[in-house]
């Protein structure tokens, strides 16, 4: 009697595996990308990193003579620098999120000191390092934090805001700081995005793509990708389990499990970077907290199929896709020179 409840017993939960392991995202390649290094002449300490055109801008931490260094795409020379920092006018004291606004060639970075988006024209600040911005607009104290900024249409910025939940996913300022009532997406079109988070959370990252007039809202703790429309209208929804690789780190404290990172997207595929794990472990063998950055690049299609599942040689703390070039190019945390580079080609 009980071998026969004991065999009852495990094919239940082999089914049950089985229906599991169904309900899971697959894709239609699992694969390892093994990078190549990228030597700079000189020390980087990026608080992210973004593309535009042929050049590459290294957002620096405050703790530097500059906010921003400047590098060539092609040879990654350092070709100008700019943003000092300061209390003084067109000086920043706690630089935060950084867009580009591609049809005017302009570069807004957002200071958290003064409450203040600061103007650098990209031709000025690649001739004059020692631009100081002019232009500017005050940050209504009500909107702080923005989170997940983006440029969307030339002279409007989108971002998000916990403190602005209650609203709305994605709201709209245009360049004077005045909040667009109108274009604001409201929390209905992503039901209870918001549910079970604390008021220091920020639950999702967002990203535009222009040639399809769509937002794709990832969320940063469930395995759940929501694709909607300018009128806050469902396209689609990535919503089933991935497939875990659990860190090998030594650790026994497992704090904020996070899925995705960072998303990107083009014509073709969403590109997610995804951790799939807790994001902060305490490490025994060297008794300290340590982070667990993603090494996972999942790329699906826009009608939500898995495309490719890779596994990256690196743990990336910032990427940025390099599309006229088919290439990633990464701050990786385990490498001291910094920045990597995948070939992603073979995509086409």
């Amino acid at each position: 009697m009980r071998i026969s409840l004991y065999i009852s017993a495990l094919l239940v939960m082999i089914s049950f595996q089985e229906c599991h392991n169904k309900n899971e995202i697959t894709f239609d390649r699992v694969l390892r990308l093994e990078s190549s290094k990228v030597e700079i002449n000189d020390v980087l300490n990026p608080h992210n990193i973004h593309i535009f055109d042929s050049l590459l801008f290294i957002q620096e931490e405050p703790r530097n003579n500059k906010a921003l260094k400047i590098l060539s795409l092609n040879d990654f020379s350092i070709v100008s620098e700019s943003g000092n920092f300061g209390r003084g006018p067109g000086e920043m004291v706690n630089p935060g999120s950084v867009i580009i606004d591609e049809e005017k060639k302009d570069l807004w970075i957002c200071d958290l000191g003064k409450f203040k988006w600061f103007k650098f024209p990209i031709d000025s600040i690649l001739s004059e390092r020692d631009f100081k911005p002019t232009e500017s607009f005050d940050i209504n104290i009500g909107l702080v934090p923005m989170l997940n900024s983006f440029s969307y249409t030339s002279g409007n910025i989108g971002f998000s805001s916990y403190n602005l939940r209650r609203r709305g996913i994605v709201f709209f300022t245009d360049y004077y700081g005045n909040l667009i009532d109108s274009l604001t997406i409201p929390t209905s079109s992503i039901p209870g995005i918001w549910d079970n988070i604390n008021d220091l959370d920020n639950p999702y990252v967002i990203n535009y793509n222009r040639d399809y007039k769509r937002f794709i809202i990832a969320n940063r703790h469930r395995d759940v990708i929501s694709i909607i429309d300018e009128q806050g209208n469902l396209y689609k929804k990535i919503e089933a389990p991935i497939n875990k690789r659990l860190s090998t780190k030594d650790n026994s404290i497992n704090r904020g499990y996070i899925t995705y990172y960072t998303i990107f997207s083009d014509e073709d595929y969403i590109y997610c970077l995804y951790v799939g794990d807790h994001f902060i472990v305490n490490n025994n063998s060297a008794d300290q907290m340590v982070l667990n950055y993603p090494k996972r690049l999942l790329v699906f299609d826009w009608d939500g199929r898995g495309r490719y599942d890779i596994e990256l040689d690196h743990e990336l703390i910032f990427i940025a896709l390099d599309f006229d070039r088919n290439r990633l190019i990464g701050y990786a945390e385990d490498y001291f020179e910094g920045f990597v580079i995948y070939d992603l080609e073979w995509l086409n």
